[in-house]
């Protein structure tokens, strides 16, 4: 078995306050789908039942092939019947039914056909049935989901995007998104010569003068759209082709995010850093996932993370940190009617009731917590 991170849980801080991010000062005047009022200083005493039917725990296999580390917590998807996790320390990905049982791990770094060099993200392609992998030199790879994974093509990006992070499939072609080109996200077809820049979502400027270090991916689907995230203040794009249109904005009024009092030739900032500034401005926000009756989403604030549930259907907030069981949540990925949130075995008991829990060694491997929406 892996060696336990003492730091797991400034890790798991780290990657549910700072995860997505994009840019720029917002136009007031955009018309949204939903516009949300926030008053951060309003937090209340939740349960966790008053916004999911039922929670389980899903213990994963602990085998030697199947052990998952910190490097896992960030990127994770689940589709259809499998939990998809991108291993960066291994540079590989790893799946698992949703019983738990691993099913294999995709391991094929190397220089040759059908191999990469460095794994930065990974997606699942329901057209093909693939996993698809994001190379940091410039290649998006696919691979069969069935046994063995058998490799089925191999592209190459024609632009050489600055910090390309990460990415989306499509049934036509790919979001490509990085905080550091002159432009923060592209589309593309495979078969077409070039990159076209996506209207209508804030340039990168904003993105490195906050000097916010994502370590997750700014895209979400709902209802077979996909949706991109401005990680400073929070605004929602629903993307179209070439184009992005405002789909939700959120004012959070004297803390909302002001890009004057980030420090413009920054391009990195610690956990500390960023919950110092929390205290005058929130942000960055993450984990934004949506269903269609609310909003989920997760925001730095006063130095710690602050959930704020949005109910679509009677336009009310709610906010909160912890749940009245005493609970820590932050959302997870959202898979028809279940939302699931991967973690670690040392503090699976902060996130679900004692008497969910159902491993009793100190080699368990991590958890999956389900929630039935």
């Amino acid at each position: 078995m892996p060696s336990v991170c003492v730091k797991v849980k400034a890790v798991i801080l780290l990657v549910t306050s700072a995860l997505p991010l994009s840019a720029c000062r917002q136009q007031q005047s955009i018309v949204t789908d939903y516009h949300v009022d926030v008053d951060l200083l309003r937090t209340e005493e939740v349960s966790i039942s008053d916004y999911f039917r039922d929670v389980d725990v899903i213990p994963l296999e602990a085998i030697d092939s199947a052990y998952l580390n910190v490097s896992c917590l960030s990127t994770y998807l689940v589709v259809e019947d499998k939990l998809i996790v991108l291993d960066r320390a291994e540079n590989s990905i790893k799946l698992f039914n949703l019983d738990g049982k691993w099913c294999g791990t995709l391991s094929k770094k190397g220089r040759g056909p059908g191999e990469y060099a460095m794994l930065t993200d990974v997606d699942y392609n329901k057209e093909r049935r693939s996993v698809d992998i994001l190379d940091a030199s410039g290649k998006i790879l696919s691979y069969s989901i069935e046994s063995g994974f058998p490799f089925i093509r191999e592209l190459d990006i024609p632009y050489q995007m600055k910090g390309l992070a990460n990415f989306k499939s499509t049934q036509t072609g790919y979001y490509l998104f990085s905080g550091y080109d002159s432009f923060v996200l592209r589309y593309w077809e495979p078969g077409s010569d070039g990159l076209f820049d996506v209207a209508g979502i804030p340039m990168v400027e904003q993105n490195r003068r906050a000097g916010y270090k994502t370590t997750g991916s700014p895209f979400y689907v709902f209802d077979e759209d996909i949706y991109y995230t401005d990680g400073p203040t929070g605004q929602v794009f629903r993307l179209v082709g070439k184009d992005a249109l405002p789909h939700l904005s959120w004012d959070l009024g004297r803390f909302s995010f002001k890009s004057k009092l980030v420090d413009a030739n920054k391009t990195g900032s610690s956990i500390n850093e960023l919950k110092r500034a929390s205290n005058t401005m929130a942000g960055p926000f993450s984990a934004i996932r949506e269903t269609p009756s609310f909003v989920f989403a997760n925001v730095l604030f006063m130095g710690r993370g602050v959930n704020i549930y949005y109910d679509k259907l009677s336009d009310s907030v709610h906010l909160f940190t912890r749940t009245q069981e005493g609970l820590v949540f932050s959302p997870g990925v959202v898979c028809e009617k279940f939302m699931y949130f991967l973690v670690p075995p040392e503090i699976a008991g902060q996130v679900v009731p004692e008497e969910k829990l159902c491993f009793t060694n100190q080699d368990a491997n991590y958890m999956l917590i389900k929630y039935s929406i």
